[in-house]
């Protein structure tokens, strides 16, 4: 089965090149596809590789990338493969097959389950982006309302030290008036005692 299907590729126009241990290379619309090797004739499958690396990568985004299009493709599945996502279509052969018909269907729908992965992909990065985005203008609200607590803080400590410069200031400025009153005092008593004297 397996010369049938890469003489069916050959006529569908596509250039193969045999990979040892794994199968054969081909592209379509500039997408890298491989024909694997099965020791099950009766399965065919083809698959994209690494169309999402995992190295440096946010594991939130692929595991999530993963579920959506295995969860909403009917046909072609998401696993990870070599530190990538990979993407795959697997069907099983009766021999009553238009094999042209059958493997130009599973190579669209491949080529069509690839951009709808990079638009998912898309849109989870912009979804964390904004988040994080949001995060830091949280952090920065919160950095902010630091600074407004401290400013209110030193304000209060001014006030309070200008309340107590006026307090002691009052309190200096009462004394001074009462020795001014007992120097007056004293000063009147020495005057009462000259006359008495006299």
């Amino acid at each position: 089965m397996k010369e049938k299907i890469v003489e069916a590729l050959r006529d569908l126009g596509f250039i193969l090149e045999e990979v040892s241990g794994i199968g054969y290379h081909f592209k379509f619309e500039a997408v890298n596809m491989f024909y694997l090797n099965s020791e099950d004739e009766k399965f065919v499958s083809i698959i994209v590789p690494g169309i999402f690396e995992t190295e440096h990568s946010d594991m939130e985004v692929v595991y999530k990338t993963m579920e959506k299009v295995n969860s909403t493709l009917k046909y072609v599945k998401a696993y990870l493969w070599n530190d990538s996502i990979t993407l795959t279509y697997e069907r099983e052969m009766f021999g009553e097959e238009n094999l042209e018909e059958m493997l130009g269907s599973m190579i669209v729908q491949l080529e069509s389950a690839l951009r709808f992965s990079r638009n998912v992909i898309e849109t989870l990065q912009n979804e964390m982006n904004d988040a994080d985005a949001d995060d830091e203008a949280d952090d920065a609200d919160v950095e902010e309302m630091d600074a407004d607590d401290e400013i209110s803080l030193a304000e209060e400590e001014i006030k309070e030290l200008q309340s107590d410069t006026e307090s002691a200031l009052l309190e200096d400025a009462d004394d001074s008036d009462a020795d001014e009153t007992d120097d007056d005092e004293a000063a009147d008593d020495s005057d009462n005692k000259d006359d008495n004297k006299a």
